[in-house]
């Protein structure tokens, strides 16, 4: 058993802190303090949607979290879209992260967005939903398309809400803060194709400061295999 540790898990694009629900359980049994909040717009906090919420304003979410509730020592956990947040987050306040993990996820560059990451195809479908909400939102991408379980795609499908969209345009600024955490890890899951998410373990092979980790799982580990999320999350910390 590893020593406690104190998790703040940010969830990834239409979802919310519903994601880590079977996946928290098991880290608190272990007696390791879990912070699982919902993004501004999204979830329970879908009625705050506004053109409005960027990727500042998430970032912002955990930035209050952490002092709210005067946290140290952090395993700030980013799944996809999260990866872009907790790089920000990082940026803000690096004295407070421990161990810096990013599932299936973005590791952004300085300067880019998270569009810039995507295929042309992906981003022309959501410029063209984006377009029916006044550039508000987007909706999902359905569980199917992200090789959730079959088992647990309509409780997915089910739960998504709509992603402000700004959040994808907002370029984030970057520093070297997130770089120079001494724990970092890249959590893969293995079953999910995606050329952009290739693309950074490519990148990141090339820095020894990032351990690289692999599960096999689609898109959505912490729904689909949360033990062994589990188990790498405390390796992690």
């Amino acid at each position: 058993m590893t020593s406690p540790s104190t998790f703040v898990l940010v969830h990834g694009a239409w979802m919310g802190g519903w994601a880590w629900s079977r996946l928290a359980p098991l880290l608190e049994a272990e007696d390791h303090s879990v912070y699982a909040p919902t993004l501004t717009g999204l979830a329970e906090r879908a009625k705050l949607l506004s053109k409005d919420i960027n990727l500042s304003t998430h970032v912002d979410d955990i930035c209050r979290l952490i002092i709210a509730e005067d946290l140290d020592n952090v395993v700030l956990v980013g799944h996809s879209y999260g990866g872009m947040v907790i790089s920000g987050v990082a940026e803000k306040m690096p004295e407070k992260i421990k161990s810096f993990v990013v599932i299936d996820g973005f590791v952004p560059e300085n300067g880019k967005a998270m569009r810039e990451y995507w295929p042309a195809s992906i981003m022309g479908y959501l410029d063209k939903e984006a377009s029916k909400t006044g550039g508000v939102s987007v909706p999902a991408l359905p569980a199917e398309s992200l090789a959730v379980a079959k088992e647990n795609r309509a409780w997915v499908d089910g739960q998504t809400t709509p992603q402000p969209y700004a959040t994808f345009n907002e370029v984030i600024r970057l520093g070297g803060a997130r770089d120079r955490i001494a724990k970092k890890s890249y959590i893969r899951a293995s079953k999910f194709r995606s050329h952009p998410f290739d693309a950074v373990v490519k990148r990141l092979e090339a820095d020894p400061s990032w351990q690289r980790l692999s599960i096999e799982s689609g898109h959505v580990p912490m729904v689909d295999h949360p033990s062994s999320l589990a188990c790498l999350l405390a390796q992690t910390a």
